[in-house]
């Protein structure tokens, strides 16, 4: 029996407060709290809708205020300490994300027509930049930056949980828009005062043009195509180059690639109950169950099994 794709998708805000918990309003934003609690949830949860789900419906931030992040966003990879804003804007290319085991952050997710009826555009500020332009998705912060943003966090928190306030509603989404606000004052500031502590954004070179492309293919072909051939024969280049390239920019080969993307999508089918071992193994186009379980647990130190009795209650 094959199950439907879900690679294909977009990033949706409704599995992931399925997953996480915290507050959803109008299926068009999330805002929830990650620590040691629920931290291992958080980054097999991120780490399957960063790798198999298209991030261009979102705007992702994460303020960060204990611990780290480390991640790699647009083939650059960087270690973010606490006291900085981590920000996926839409068409962002994650590759890599985990939290340190004692991380403390808020995290919100809007959808993009969230964003554009917070009319940051009737500011000096334009929203469509902040949507659309292409930069470096950390923002370290000034003391008074962590003062306004734990402001601002802890209002949201604390009307989410005044039940009985009767236009809580309309509050929550008002102190939104401010947080936004305050999130691009921040961001543009930074940019108009020429932040040196931040590299400038590359321009697209031939090779990440490539490394992009091999993405979307991995997405799209991931499932059943296992070798590096068949991507680099879509792309018109030899195996040895794209291996080559990949190793230069991402620092990992294109068999790494391919293997982390069929362990991400494993994972994320064996935490749910309808899908047997033996099911999964067929979708990813293994030969049968057993040659799947070697190559699972060569790559986890788990069998399909255990990983399945273990996880499959979070989702």
């Amino acid at each position: 029996m094959q199950m439907n794709n879900s690679h294909d998708r977009l990033f949706s805000i409704k599995e992931f407060h399925r997953a996480m918990g915290g507050a959803i309003l109008d299926q068009s934003v999330v805002f929830t709290r990650i620590s040691h609690n629920n931290v291992n949830i958080f980054n097999d949860v991120t780490e399957d809708m960063f790798m198999t789900r298209s991030l261009e419906n979102v705007l992702y931030n994460i303020f960060i205020l204990k611990g780290e992040i480390s991640a790699t966003v647009n083939y650059r990879k960087s270690v973010i300490p606490k006291h900085h804003i981590f920000s996926f804007i839409p068409l962002s290319t994650i590759t890599e994300f985990e939290c340190s085991p004692y991380i403390e952050a808020y995290i919100l997710i809007c959808s993009r027509e969230f964003l554009l009826t917070a009319e940051l555009n009737k500011s000096p500020i334009s929203i469509s930049q902040l949507i659309n332009r292409e930069h470096t998705p950390v923002t370290k912060l000034e003391q008074s930056d962590i003062r306004t943003l734990n402001e601002c966090y802890t209002r949201i928190e604390n009307y989410i949980n005044c039940t009985g306030h009767l236009l809580r509603r309309e509050i929550v989404r008002n102190s939104i828009f401010n947080l936004l606000m305050e999130f691009a004052n921040i961001f543009f500031r930074n940019i108009n005062q020429g932040d040196t502590s931040l590299p400038a954004a590359a321009k697209s070179s031939i090779k990440e043009t490539y490394i992009k492309k091999f993405i979307e293919l991995l997405v799209r072909y991931g499932e059943k195509e296992h070798n590096p051939s068949f991507y680099a024969d879509k792309l018109c280049i030899s195996v040895q180059y794209l291996s080559l390239i990949l190793k230069e920019i991402s620092g990992k080969t294109a068999n790494n690639w391919i293997a982390r993307y069929i362990v991400t999508r494993a994972k994320v089918m064996l935490r749910k109950p309808e899908n047997s071992v033996q099911q999964v193994a067929e979708t990813l186009n293994f030969s049968d169950q057993s040659s799947f379980g070697k190559f699972f647990k060569k790559h986890t130190g788990v069998s399909p099994k255990r990983y399945k009795e273990e996880h499959m209650a979070f989702m």
